[in-house]
């Protein structure tokens, strides 16, 4: 969020193109600037904001109009990292690294189009914070979004800065490792990321019921409406609705309709719309179809293909699955979820509940707290829940993974890995421990998926391609030929 004038406004990224939204105004964006490159870092000062492009490229945009200014091209070896506040001298000053030297240099723009010397070259110090700056997952300017300062420059718009940052060099020369928290700056960021959040929830219902209608319309062709179809039983209930098996009165399908409330409530309201969305938005043999979606003023229909059970029931009546059955719901579970990550969905409720059966077919269903690209919402179902979700971390498709992985050992034992703990095995450290006596491949396959660090869990890429689904299906192919052989 930028202050301009007094006024607050909002950057978002969005596939390629960066829009600018008055706090006030959430109807539309002040202005668009459309990229062929999706930018990988927004950078803002009161004035410009700089898109960090490919080939080591910076474009420069003017907040006031939208105007574009020529481009900056970094030279060899060097990164661009941020900008901050310009003075008389310099419009905006850029912060770039040296890929020969750990060092930051701030330099301003036509300082460094006419290759002068920096105004500083970076060292650490702890000061009140005035400036962030991103680059890549690092925060130098200040520090992390819970109020702990890294790194600060100083203000650059000070006459006197180059002389106090040397100073503060100084002070600081034996504490460059330290941090500290600033209550401050903490307070400042928690109340930026509520605005933020408050406005993201606004804007987010308008473009909900904006996309749940458009969604509506492709999908219905001929306007269905909940009396075309006749109520047959109630299947169960799903996020935010009941699902019940329907026929069609027009042509006898049978199909399952979910019925979502509308609900007054922001949250809430944008959950149930954006399940129609994104179920609208995927097409795979391993998750549910979407034949069509229309609503009234009090509920919304997903009509749905109908499966007749769920792993969670087949698991309550006939107990433990075979190996082989286990490895064939982790393998049609662990394409779909491959589908949903390539079109950087995160489902974030994988469970025996929303894993779908009707004979041979294995379906993944209930998108309603679904999610693009990554989340830090807490959200889930108690005991699938991965540790940096609990723990209030960002998060993305690796929460698919673990939630994948406490679903194989349900299957495999009828009991969750960490036992009832309501913690998720958090008193343990997330640390995967098990009395069953499973093969070495059973085992690979659970620790890979239960792994507490997101950044070492196994993708579905590694579930697909794992042993121990080659090897069960293998020797069902050795069985199927054992048994002609006797038939002959």
């Amino acid at each position: 969020m930028v202050e301009i004038g007094g006024d607050s406004v909002l950057l978002e990224d969005r596939n390629g193109q960066c829009l600018l939204y008055d706090i006030r105004r959430m109807d539309k964006p002040r202005w668009t600037i459309v990229s062929k490159e999706p930018s990988f870092s927004i950078n803002v000062t009161s004035q410009y904001v700089c898109l960090e492009q490919p080939k080591n490229t910076v474009r420069v945009v003017r907040i006031c109009s939208g105007d574009e200014m020529p481009w900056i091209s970094m030279r060899k070896n060097e990164s661009f990292c941020g900008i901050l506040e310009g003075n008389e001298k310099e419009e905006f000053y850029i912060v770039h690294d040296c890929s020969k030297n750990t060092n930051l240099y701030i330099i301003g723009r036509d300082a460094y189009e006419r290759k002068e010397v920096p105004l500083y070259s970076y060292q650490s110090h702890q000061e009140t914070p005035k400036h962030f700056v991103r680059h890549g997952r690092s925060l130098y300017a200040t520090g992390d979004q819970k109020g702990v300062i890294m790194t600060q420059f100083g203000d650059v718009r000070v006459p006197s800065f180059k002389t106090s940052a040397r100073q503060l060099r100084k002070n600081n020369k034996y504490q460059i490792k330290v941090e500290k928290q600033d209550k401050e700056l903490k307070e400042a960021l928690v109340e930026n990321r509520r605005y933020e959040s408050n406005f993201l929830k606004k804007k987010n219902m308008q473009e909900a019921e904006v996309d749940v209608k458009s969604v509506a319309s492709q999908k219905d062709n001929g306007g269905p409406k909940i009396e075309d179809f006749a109520h047959i039983r109630d299947v169960g209930e799903g996020t935010y609705g009941v699902v019940a098996e329907y026929t069609s009165k027009r042509t006898g399908h049978r199909v399952a309709i979910k019925t979502l409330h509308r609900s007054l409530r922001y949250n809430e309201a944008y959950l149930i719309q954006r399940e129609a969305i994104n179920m609208a938005k995927i097409s795979h043999k391993n998750v549910i179809h979407l034949y069509h979606c229309f609503s009234t003023q009090l509920h919304v229909y997903l009509v749905m293909e109908l499966m007749t059970t769920n792993l969670s029931k087949i698991i309550e009546s006939s107990g433990r699955l075979d190996t082989y059955d286990s490895s064939q719901v982790l393998s049609s579970i662990g394409e779909a979820l491959r589908y949903c990550h390539f079109k950087q969905l995160i489902h974030r409720d994988v469970k025996p509940d929303n894993i779908l059966i009707s004979g041979d077919s294995i379906k993944l269903g209930d998108f309603g707290i679904s999610t693009f690209d990554q989340g830090r919402t807490i959200c889930g179902t108690e005991g699938y829940m991965a540790p940096e979700i609990i723990t209030d971390m960002m998060y993305s498709y690796q929460v698919d993974s673990y939630a994948l992985g406490v679903t194989l050992h349900e299957m495999l034992t009828t009991t969750m890995p960490f036992g009832d703990e309501k913690d998720g095995g958090k008193s343990k450290k997330w640390k995967f421990e098990t009395n069953e006596s499973f093969s070495e491949d059973i085992m690979e396959v659970l620790n890979g998926l239960l792994e507490a660090k997101p950044r070492k869990r196994w993708t579905m890429k590694q579930v697909l391609e794992c042993t121990w689904i080659k090897k069960e299906e293998e020797k069902r192919e050795l069985e199927i030929i054992n048994d002609l052989k006797k038939m002959m």
